[in-house]
This record gives structure tokens, C-alpha cells and sequence, in this order.
């Protein structure tokens, strides 16, 4: 969670305002959204071509083929450990186009996109986008055969938008950049929060303390091991899935990716001092110049790679607090070595007061007896119980 946001940040966004979209759809459609992965891809599509619709009629002089540009978010779970398929994206709020070429000869200069704000958005046209979101979801279930014609209609007709919502009051502004990581966290989170989950009753079951009351005032789920784990497999990603997608300017092969993400730290509509060729890269910075950023605790991400390795950084992210930092004189600490002899590794160990004998493993526990034979034949005049359902 706390890598991807840092990346988002620091490596793909540049400093321009952005606004989150959330969309969620019925209660009796989310049955097909958890199920099905390429539906619930095509909702996403319906719901990407009508933000950058949105983004490109508010924003003012932007041409014809301007792009947006962001990263989604499917969640696959509610705050309370249930099932509830919706969608988080989270935009810049505005459009990217093409202006007038620099440059002399054939090749784009960085200078040639501008920046377009989408300062004419208003409530109502984030209500009629809500509408026509509606609309195209439901013509789409009703081609894949999942609902009925007279069903969509009156589902259409519904007040409070039918079960259809779609939120975008969260507006993140240009200069706020730990607002905008704060939001890419929530956006990036788990299923669900450790610091909510307790053991009980002596480790015989667990509690789960929500974030806010259910419809009917419970505030805390008490589950076994096994219903908790039952639920999670549930709310689990599908493999091989990814969980944040980029789209518009930011996709991977978007004609304008690599003139926005130079701009990463920048100001969109300000000129980058590296400029991008075809097939040239955003030259890293030397190990003298990432060791002199690690020092001020705040910087220090120097590519993407270092942002897995440099494990001190995402620490003093999570917990406002610079592991390297001797607590004793406050000066810098580095790593000088890692042991791996055995013998040095006891003395460390003793010398601190901790055993140095492995733990006994447990051996594996086998699977419960059952009590029937599964090759067992069912007799001709068994007939199936309609109430276990």
C-alpha cells in the first residue's frame, strides 16, 4: 500500500489537482461484477469513457482529441468483510492535449502538451454522468443476458439513482502531495485493517471492530478462525490480476506517457529540464546523489527499483519515524554487514539476552475424517433438499 502510493506520487504524477471518482452499482448486480472478470472489466470501460467525456466538455479549450489521464482501483470487498464489487479512480482533474511543436526537426519536444483544467465541472454534470452510467450499465446486462428488459426499466426508474452512485467530491489540489498520497493509500488498501482485528474468548475466536455501525447498530463481527478465513477467500483478487490499472495519458502505451510522467514532481505546464527523445529514458540519479537525498528522511526515492530496496524510506513513511536514525545521539546509521556465520550469530544472540535454538516445528496436521465414504452411490429415490440453499 505505502509503496504504491509512494510511487504514484513521486514517479507518475505530476503536480496538477486531482479528483477521485467512485462508482457503485446495485446490490443485484454486484453478484455478477464479483463473479465475472471481464464484466466487470466492461463496466470499468463504461465508466472510463464517460469520465474523460466529462473531463474533456468541462474543461475549458481543450480540443477534440484531448486525454485523461489516471489510475483505477477495483475493490472486491465492503468495510464490514463483505462483498461489494465498486470502483475507485482517481484522475487528474482535467485533460492533457497537444500543443505547438518546439522543436525544429521531427521529434516532440516536452513543451508541446498542455495542461487544460476542468475548472467548469459542476454537481450537475457529475449527476448526469451518474445517469448516463446507469444507462449503458444496464443496456449491458441486458444484452449479456443477466437481466430482463422490464426489470432494467423499472430498476431505471428508481429514485436515489437506482442503486447507482457515483461520488466525486474529493478533490485533492495541485500543491497538497501528502494529501494525494494519503489518498492513493486508501485507495491501495487491503482487505481489511489489522489494528481493527483481536483474538477473544482465548484465542477461540475473533473480533473485528468496523468503522462505522451497521444498518442495524452492530459495531463489532465475531467470527472463528474458519469464518474468517471463509470470508477472506472470498474478498481475495483473482490471480494474476492486477490491483490498480493506469489509463489515458498514464497507460503504458499512451503517445503522451512519456512527456507526462517526466513531469512527475513537476508542474504539469512546466517544462521538465530532461528532454525525452524516442527510446531515451529519464536519466537516474547517481549513488552519491541518492545517498545525499536518503539523509533529509522526506526524499530518496531515485527509480522505481530503489523504492523496493530502500526499505527506510517506506519505514519512516509508515510511521513518521527514520529507522537509520541512532536514537541515542540522533546521527546517521548505515549497514556495515550481514551476518550469516553461525557462531556469530550466537554470540549476538546471547549477548542480548535471546535463545539460540531453533523452535521445535509442530508437524503438519492431517484432514479431518469424515464420517461418510465420498464413493458412496445416492439411491434412485433421494431427492435434493431445496432448504440447504
Amino acid at each position: 500500500m505505502v509503496f504504491i502510493a509512494a510511487h504514484l506520487v513521486e514517479h507518475v504524477y505530476p503536480i496538477a489537482p486531482v479528483r477521485q471518482w467512485v462508482l457503485s452499482v446495485p446490490k443485484r448486480l454486484r453478484y455478477f461484477l464479483h463473479r465475472d472478470h471481464d464484466l466487470e472489466k466492461r463496466v470499468l470501460q463504461i465508466f472510463l469513457r464517460v469520465i474523460e467525456r466529462v473531463l474533456r466538455q468541462h474543461s475549458l479549450g481543450a480540443p477534440a482529441d484531448a486525454r485523461f489521464g489516471g489510475v483505477s482501483f477495483v475493490h472486491r470487498f465492503g468495510s464490514a468483510l463483505n462483498a461489494h464489487t465498486h470502483y475507485h479512480c482517481c484522475f487528474l482533474d482535467g485533460v492533457v492535449g497537444r500543443g505547438e511543436e518546439l522543436c525544429t526537426n521531427d521529434t516532440p519536444s516536452l513543451d508541446s502538451i498542455r495542461w487544460f483544467e476542468a475548472t467548469a465541472l459542476t454537481p450537475a454534470a457529475i449527476t448526469a454522468a451518474q445517469k448516463q452510467i446507469q444507462h449503458r450499465v444496464l443496456r449491458l446486462f441486458i444484452k449479456q443476458g443477466l437481466l430482463d428488459s422490464l426489470d432494467a426499466e423499472e430498476m431505471a426508474q428508481w429514485q436515489h439513482g437506482g442503486g447507482f452512485s457515483l461520488h466525486a467530491e474529493v478533490r485533492i489540489e495541485a500543491q497538497d502531495r501528502s494529501g494525494l498520497e494519503r489518498l492513493f493509500r486508501y485507495c491501495a488498501r487491503p482487505i481489511y485493517a489489522a489494528e481493527r482485528l483481536s483474538w477473544q474468548d482465548e484465542g477461540r475466536s475473533l473480533c473485528y471492530q468496523l468503522p462505522k455501525p451497521l444498518p442495524n447498530g452492530q459495531t463489532q463481527l465475531r467470527l472463528k478462525p474458519e469464518e474468517f478465513l471463509d470470508r477472506l477467500s472470498m474478498l481475495l483478487p483473482r490471480p494474476r490480476e492486477h490491483r490498480h490499472s493506469y489509463h489515458g495519458v498514464l497507460a503504458a502505451n499512451a503517445r503522451l506517457r512519456k512527456e507526462v510522467v517526466a513531469r512527475a514532481g513537476l508542474p504539469i505546464d512546466k517544462q521538465p529540464k530532461v528532454n525525452l527523445g524516442d527510446g531515451d529514458t529519464q536519466p537516474q540519479p547517481s549513488d552519491e546523489q541518492s545517498k545525499e537525498k536518503d539523509t533529509d528522511g522526506q526524499k530518496g526515492f531515485g527509480g522505481f527499483k530503489d523504492v523496493v530496496s530502500c526499505w527506510a524510506m517506506l519505514l519512516a513513511r509508515i510511521y513518521d519515524v527514520f529507522p537509520l536514525v541512532c536514537p541515542q545521539c540522533g546521527g546517521s546509521m548505515r549497514v556495515l554487514s550481514f551476518v550469516t556465520e553461525v557462531q556469530s550469530v550466537e554470540k549476538i544472540l546471547t549477548h542480548i539476552h535471546e535463545p539460540i535454538e531453533a523452535p521445535i516445528m509442530a508437524p503438519a496436521r492431517g484432514p479431518p475424517q469424515a464420517d461418510f465414504d465420498f464413493d458412496q452411490r445416492v439411491d434412485d429415490d433421494w431427492t435434493f433438499d431445496q432448504t440447504l440453499i
